[in-house]
């Protein structure tokens, strides 16, 4: 472990620096990804780009030690972070057309890292649920939070999503949709008052960082969490529909679905909160 900086894997020699690393077309994919969501888990790119956690262990080492990423460990039991350093960029910049300024060079962890990767997680997700032919929609955009606080402006101040997702059906229809990743540090009430945000525009009709939000998908932390929200989402969306889901218990597989209207959450607790008292 670098004793400068805490938590970063130093580059060791051995099996992987033995080995000649010729970069293939899914490690630029690699490489891609992990720029664009600034910090991803051993377990996100496991599951967009492998078969097998092993088979993608194995990768991430031979890209570590070759110089393009950089790798951060929180816990040994935990998963790795992986970070995109400057050789690991220009691979992407060569090999993709994509702008320098799509793929920043984070100094550090953030701050906000438990965030960040909750946004991360819901975009893994997404992309995965979306995949293949007889997948129900197309993921159209995932703009994360990063990206909308560079188009925000003084009208927007109040506002800021950890995502806009755009969605496309087999028809040819859009569907947009706001995403908030609830982690539970915040009294149910404040993130009311953030869903209300959603709903004055919506009544406005005024659009949200280019798009009209009809849409609130709030991703909480248990199934308790989830029903607390959607209690305190009674009465303040009626412009905007607002789903729940249970993050811990999201796959892609049936995702659309495993978001629940907020109206019938709060109304089946309620009647669960009648019953246990009668």
């Amino acid at each position: 472990m670098d004793r400068d900086e805490p938590g970063r894997r130093e580059r060791r020699d051995g099996w992987a620096a033995a080995c000649d690393v010729e970069v293939t077309e899914r490690d630029a994919a690699i490489l891609y990804a992990v720029g664009r969501c600034r910090v991803l888990r051993t377990r996100d790119i496991a599951r967009l780009f492998f078969g097998s956690r092993a088979t993608a262990n194995d990768r991430l080492r031979k890209l570590f030690v070759a110089g393009y990423v950089r790798c951060h460990v929180r816990a040994l039991a935990g998963d790795n972070l992986y970070t995109l350093i400057e050789k690991g960029k220009q691979l992407v910049l060569a090999r993709e057309d994509v702008e320098p300024r799509e793929l920043p060079i984070p100094r550090a962890l953030p701050a906000r890292l438990d965030h960040l990767l909750g946004i991360n997680e819901m975009r893994v997700l997404f992309t995965l649920a979306t995949r293949g032919e007889s997948a129900q929609f197309r993921l159209v955009s995932f703009r994360p939070e990063w990206e909308l606080a560079a188009e925000r402006h003084a009208g927007l101040l109040g506002v800021l999503p950890d995502g806009i997702i755009e969605l496309e059906d087999a028809r040819g229809a859009r569907h947009v949709s706001a995403l908030e990743v609830d982690l539970g540090t915040e009294a149910p009430t404040v993130v009311a008052k953030k869903v209300a945000r959603y709903e004055t525009y919506a009544r406005a009709g005024l659009p949200l960082y280019g798009v009209d939000i009809r849409t609130v998908l709030v991703a909480a932390r248990g199934e308790r969490r989830v029903r607390s929200l959607a209690r305190a989402f009674v009465g303040v969306a009626n412009a905007v529909t607002v789903r729940l889901g249970d993050a811990l218990a999201l796959s892609p597989s049936d995702l659309f679905a495993a978001f629940r209207r907020a109206g019938s959450l709060a109304a089946g607790s309620a009647a669960t909160r009648s019953s246990s008292h009668g």
